[in-house]
């Protein structure tokens, strides 16, 4: 979201509320847990691809894909392939204890070799790195061991429009304001509405190419935190709509608020999902009176 250099921004709030994750499920609370999501068993997907292992990783950071070997010996070959869908191109190689990591130019100096245990690290990895990878180890016998990789973009803020009022309508206490807020729309992104901690509405869709939003109408006396948040599996982000602001504009004439974050600080962590609450360094949030 693009704001006009000359709006006045207003610091309204410091104190950034996290939603919390529940075996990877968005729960009714807002705490914080970033991770690694990783799945021992195997599974296939509709194309019918099997895998032993599946991880779900944050775009930028370091994965690696563990062959559950140790002690490995020097006159043991082993072979790392990669593919999309089916894993047919060999990316790196130890053969004759001399470890080859420069077959493809997607990988180029990102892919690291452990000699004793054939594990492969995937450094700064990509959205477009997402796919099957394969190990072989051949000593005496191949055995072989495939991971699906999938790898999310870190999910955008969403933005807070309070719009214009309008009239009160029947059995309501008094005049009432749409509240929008809206993110652009990823893999897997899920954008809710939240009163407090009680989640309101939720709304996802598989079309990327359109942006997510929500709408609630709020009377202009309902002075509780309101606060909107995007989230993918690996990521998420809260912006609140400052009740203070919404309370103060009552039987005021309408103009529109937006809120929008303007400090984003990152939090990297390699963890599997649990119910444990990770602290989330302060973001400052504020409203711009257009």
């Amino acid at each position: 979201m693009s704001v006009n250099d000359s709006a006045l921004c207003m610091i309204l709030d410091s104190n950034r509320r996290p939603l919390g994750w529940e075996a990877g499920v968005l729960a009714r609370t807002l705490k914080s847990t970033y991770a690694i999501v990783s799945r021992q068993d195997v599974s296939e997907d509709v194309l019918g691809v099997t895998v032993d292992e599946e991880k779900t990783v944050r775009e930028g950071e370091t994965v690696t894909l563990h062959t559950g070997f140790t002690g490995l010996q020097r006159d043991v070959q082993i072979q790392w392939f990669y593919g999309p869908v089916d894993p047919d191109t060999i990316i790196a190689q130890i053969l004759r204890g001399e470890i080859i990591t420069d077959y493809s130019d997607r990988f180029r100096d990102r892919l690291q070799l452990d000699k004793q245990t054939g594990s492969l690290t995937i450094r700064s990895i990509s959205i477009t790195d997402s796919g099957v990878y394969k190990v072989q180890i051949i000593r005496g016998k191949l055995s072989e061991k495939k991971f699906r990789v999938t790898v999310y973009a870190t999910v955008p803020a969403p933005h807070i429009r309070v719009r214009q009022n309008h009239s009160a309508v029947s059995g309501s206490s008094g005049p009432k304001r749409s509240v929008e807020c809206s993110v652009e729309n990823g893999r897997d992104v899920t954008l809710s509405w939240y009163k407090g901690k009680e989640i309101l509405n939720q709304t996802s869709s598989p079309d990327l190419n359109t942006n997510l939003s929500l709408t609630l109408e709020i009377e202009d006396q309902d002075c509780i935190t309101y606060s909107c948040v995007s989230a993918n599996l690996v990521s998420n982000k809260t912006t609140q709509l400052n009740v203070t602001d919404l309370c103060n504009m009552s039987g005021k004439p309408a103009e529109e608020l937006n809120y929008c974050e303007i400090n984003v600080p990152t939090q990297n962590t390699t963890q599997k999902v649990t119910q444990e609450t990770a602290e989330e360094p302060e973001t400052i949030y504020s409203s711009v009176i257009t």
